[in-house]
């Protein structure tokens, strides 16, 4: 039959690995948690910086709708005309151009 003190020391024995046991279960845990939390907090930032560039993305398209219409009314008729006249000064041919001279 066991001593006493070796059934003591037995049960300490236990303890101390069930503690251990346990501590190790807490800390795993807590780490499962915090990655996690990180995780959560990345998918959040990595959210707002998607919206942010999909916001800059709606900007552009708007931006090269209006240059797109632009080079659209460039190339058309109506602009090589009103180039023509205004900064070349031709005229057709069945109209008068009159130059007015400031003194």
């Amino acid at each position: 039959m066991p001593k006493k003190s070796q059934v003591d020391t037995k049960k300490t024995v236990k303890r101390v690995i069930t503690l251990v046991v346990l501590g190790i279960i807490v800390l795993f845990i807590f780490n499962i948690f915090s990655n996690l939390y990180q995780g959560h907090k990345k998918v959040e930032k990595l959210e707002r910086k998607m919206n942010k560039l999909d916001g800059q993305i709606a900007e552009l398209n708007k931006e090269t709708k209006k240059l797109e219409e632009k080079v659209q009314y460039i190339n058309s008729n109506q602009s090589i005309e009103e180039i023509a006249r205004k900064e070349l000064g031709l005229v057709k041919e069945d109209e008068l151009l009159y130059v007015i001279v400031e003194e």
